[in-house]
């Protein structure tokens, strides 16, 4: 600009055209290349502030869909056959000894108690009707024992009389014999 004279200038005998590129595509290519800027630092700001939210909250913990668990699980297995009507816990809840962790249906086991009761009185009631007739059998043996021993009592005593009616015939069977009075002639 300095090599033209600023009075030639004021006169504007010596004006040349300028010409402006459109000004609307210009404005336009300056307004996208500012909005991709600024699209730009957002997701390069948004990775930043998630990487460091990985760095600080997330590092300690390892995410997989197969792999082992370095805790102590147990098999839960129940004593009896049943069928399950609640379950008290969710999946990889942690549960302490003693906790409840399912209700089974003991519908079965009620019969099998009343049905197992049932037959316990049936042979106590069997056992007392044995018993009785038992100690009846032992009372009528007691009896016969006693028949027995009277009877035996009496086989002693009519021994006896046969002994004596055996002495005593001896004895008069010599008297007779020789005897105190004479033979009758």
């Amino acid at each position: 600009m300095a090599d033209r004279d600023p009075i030639k200038l004021q006169k504007a005998e010596h004006l040349e055209e300028v010409v402006v590129p459109d000004a609307e595509k210009t404005a336009d290519a300056l307004r996208k290349s500012r909005r991709t800027k600024v699209l730009l630092a957002l997701v390069a700001a948004k990775l930043a502030i998630g990487g460091g939210w990985y760095m600080l909250h997330d590092s300690g913990s390892v995410s997989t869909d197969n792999a082992y668990v370095a805790a102590d699980s147990a098999q839960v297995t129940p004593l009896v056959s049943a069928a399950v009507t609640d379950v008290a816990v969710v999946n990889t809840q942690v549960v302490r000894k003693g906790q409840v962790l399912l209700r089974l249906d003991d519908s079965d086991a009620r019969l099998s108690l009343a049905k197992a009761e049932a037959e316990y009185f049936k042979a106590r009631r069997q056992f007392s009707q044995t018993a009785a007739n038992s100690g009846s059998l032992a009372a009528q043996i007691n009896a016969r024992e006693a028949d027995v021993g009277q009877a035996q009592a009496q086989l002693a005593s009519a021994k006896a009389s046969l002994d004596k009616a055996r002495i005593d015939l001896g004895r008069r069977s010599e008297l007779a014999s020789s005897g105190p009075y004479p033979a009758k002639s």
